[in-house]
């Protein structure tokens, strides 16, 4: 595995999945988010913002990683870019989602959105990193 194509290529990989997850944020949870600060009195910390931007950013690193590390068994290319963002999804998400819902923190609906907008997030994500891995 080429770890500077890894981290190159998880980088931008990572900006647009911050990207993408601000759009979730802005355009389809923001009542719901509204709601869930006043039902719980949130005060983000001002750090915050940083620690958000961070995690989007290890998360195109880390689906670029797992597509690298798939790579030789599935073979390169779009189909193994998906399968490896539907494995972050899962992790990332669906697993996320259940445990917030199953804590009271979320509801349902809520996370619901969060898990079928990552459905389709987290493939477009792998597939431009897989892509900008490969390139030559």
């Amino acid at each position: 595995m080429n770890t500077k194509r890894i981290v190159l290529a998880g980088l931008a990989a990572g900006v647009l999945n911050l990207a993408l997850t601000l759009s979730m944020a802005f355009l389809v949870l923001l009542p719901d988010v509204r709601a869930q600060v006043e039902r719980f009195q949130l005060q983000p910390p001002p750090y915050a913002p940083l620690t958000g931007v961070g995690m989007q950013l290890l998360i195109g690193i880390a689906v670029v990683w797992l597509y690298a590390a798939i790579r030789p068994r599935f073979g390169p290319g779009p189909r193994t870019a998906i399968l490896a963002g539907l494995a972050v999804w899962f992790l990332a998400y669906l697993v996320h989602c259940e445990l917030v819902v199953r804590l009271g923190i979320s509801p349902l609906p809520m996370a619901a959105k969060m898990a079928v907008w990552g459905f389709f997030q987290m493939p477009v994500v792998a597939l431009l990193g897989g892509w900008l891995y490969r390139k030559e």
